[in-house]
C-alpha cells in the first residue's frame, strides 16, 4: 500500500468483473498475483475495500481463508491471501486532464 501511497496513488479497487477482465488482458503476466484494495478484519464483518466500502458479493465471489486476509488478483480472479505475503501490486490514480 504504501508504494502506492508514494506515487500519489492508492490500490486498485475494482468496480465490476469487466474492470478485472480488463485488467487481466492489460497486464503482461496474467500468472502473477498482484495486490489490490481489498481486505478482511476480524472486527469487521466481510471484505471490505480501502474506501470502505463492501465487496459485492454479487459482482465477485470470494471467501475467507483466515480471519485477516489480503485480497490480490491472479489472471481474472480475486483470491484471498496471507496479507504477509510478498506480491506485486497494482495502483490507481486519478487521470489527470490535458
Amino acid at each position: 500500500r504504501q508504494e502506492c501511497v508514494n506515487r500519489s496513488a492508492e490500490l486498485l479497487m475494482l468496480e465490476d468483473q469487466d474492470e478485472l477482465d480488463f485488467i487481466k488482458e492489460t497486464v503482461q503476466k496474467p500468472s502473477s498475483y498482484l495486490w489490490i484494495g481489498l481486505s478482511l478484519h476480524a472486527t469487521r464483518k466481510g471484505w471490505t475495500w480501502l474506501n470502505g466500502s463492501r465487496l459485492d458479493q454479487s459482482r465477485f465471489q470470494l471467501s475467507s481463508r483466515n480471519k485477516n486476509s489480503c485480497g490480490a488478483i491472479k489472471g481474472g480472479t480475486i483470491i484471498p491471501e496471507s496479507c504477509s505475503s510478498g506480491l506485486q501490486w497494482i495502483c490507481q490514480k486519478e487521470a489527470t486532464p490535458l
